[in-house]
């Protein structure tokens, strides 16, 4: 454990605050990953939390639920979230938020970027047969092209 970590966590037992101990990380992935995995700690193991999501470019921030795509976990005063089959929809802001005794939300907050796959096609040039290489966005507009010798 960290210095600044245990001293904080030493602060929370002496005060019976709650706290998170660490927060949550920014993270990326790649489009099409298997998964990605968001965890936090709180200053006591028995803390129910909610996972919540804000979409990127998103005003409406979801409750997540555990399911095949969120899989939502607890193990002492760690809190896991475990985004699967990661897609471009899922880039965003994910927080952990509970409650404190005063009634007060308490959260922490990190941001999951996605990195799209590229997106190559080849075709032949019917007029001067070269075959041509083309780099697509994920808006289907050509990046790049490469001239590619004939095979």
């Amino acid at each position: 454990m960290e210095f600044p970590t245990y001293i904080s966590t030493l602060c929370a037992e002496i005060t019976d605050e709650l706290i998170f101990t660490e927060d949550l990380r920014d993270a990326h992935a790649q489009e099409k990953d298997k998964s990605v995995i968001l965890e936090c700690s709180l200053s006591k193991a028995s803390t129910q939390v909610e996972w919540r999501f804000l979409r990127d470019g998103g005003t409406v921030e979801a409750v997540l639920r555990d399911n095949p795509k969120y899989q939502l976990r607890s193990e002492g005063s760690c809190r896991y979230l475990r985004v699967s089959d990661v897609a471009l929809a899922d880039a965003g802001n994910y927080s952990c938020v509970t409650i404190n005794q005063q009634g007060n939300e308490v959260r922490t907050s990190a941001h999951l970027t996605v990195q799209g796959q590229s997106n190559h096609r080849s075709v032949v040039c019917s007029r001067t047969h070269e075959s041509v290489r083309c780099l697509y966005s994920d808006e289907g507009n050509i990046v790049a092209r490469m001239k590619m010798p004939l095979s």
